[in-house]
C-alpha cells in the first residue's frame, strides 16, 4: 500500500519528489514519518499541508535537516 495523499495533485508529487530528493534519510518510514512532523519552520504546519498551500520549496528545505544529529 501507498500513502493516497503523494498522488492528490501534481504539486504534491512534485514536493514529495523533492523531500526525497532533499532528505538526508533513505528509510521509508522516516520520510512518511517527516511528513507529518509539525516544524517550527514550516510555521507548526506539516510539510504535507505546507506542500498543499504551495510551500514545498520550504518543505524541501526542512527536509535536508532531517535526520541530521547534533554533536554538542
Amino acid at each position: 500500500m501507498y500513502p493516497a495523499f503523494q498522488f492528490e495533485s501534481d504539486l504534491m508529487q512534485a514536493g514529495i519528489t523533492a523531500v526525497v530528493k532533499a532528505i538526508n534519510v533513505d528509510d521509508p518510514w522516516a520520510i512518511l514519518h517527516f511528513l507529518f512532523l509539525r516544524l517550527g519552520e514550516l510555521k507548526g504546519r506539516t510539510p504535507v499541508e505546507a506542500i498543499r498551500k504551495g510551500k514545498a520549496d520550504a518543505v524541501a528545505r526542512a527536509a535536508t535537516h532531517f535526520g541530521e544529529q547534533d554533536a554538542s
